[in-house]
C-alpha cells in the first residue's frame, strides 16, 4: 500500500502548471489547424471501465491466490478473506452507480 505524498514545492508546481497550459495551448493549436473534433469524457464513465482492473486485483488478493507466492501464515484466510468480500461488496455499490445507462430517480 502506499501514500501519494506531494513533493512539489508551490515555485515547481507554478512552473508546471504554467508548462501545461503552454501544452494545452499547443494542442488546441492541433485541433484547430486539422479540424479535430472535440471530444467529451465522462468521468462516472471512466471510473466505471476501470473497475474490471479492481475487481482482479481484489481477486488476486485473496489468500487461496497468494498461496501462489508462498506459504502464509495461520489464520491469514479467516482475517484477510472477509476484508476482500467486504472491499468486493464496496466495489460492486460503485459500480452499480456508475452503470452506464437510465437509472430510476431515487425519491428524498
Amino acid at each position: 500500500m502506499y501514500d501519494l505524498t506531494n513533493s512539489i514545492s508551490p515555485d515547481l508546481r507554478r512552473e508546471l502548471e504554467g508548462r501545461i497550459e503552454e501544452v494545452r495551448r499547443e494542442i488546441e493549436r492541433f485541433r484547430d489547424i486539422f479540424d479535430l473534433p472535440r471530444g467529451e469524457i465522462s468521468v462516472a464513465r471512466s471510473i466505471w471501465g476501470e473497475m474490471p482492473i479492481n475487481w482482479e486485483m481484489l481477486e488476486e488478493s485473496r489468500s487461496r491466490r497468494l498461496r501462489g507466492y508462498g506459504e502464509i501464515p495461520a489464520g491469514l484466510p479467516a482475517i484477510l478473506d472477509p476484508m476482500i468480500d467486504r472491499l468486493t461488496t464496496l466495489a460492486a455499490g460503485i459500480e452499480k452507480l456508475l452503470e452506464p445507462g437510465p437509472r430510476p430517480k431515487r425519491s428524498r
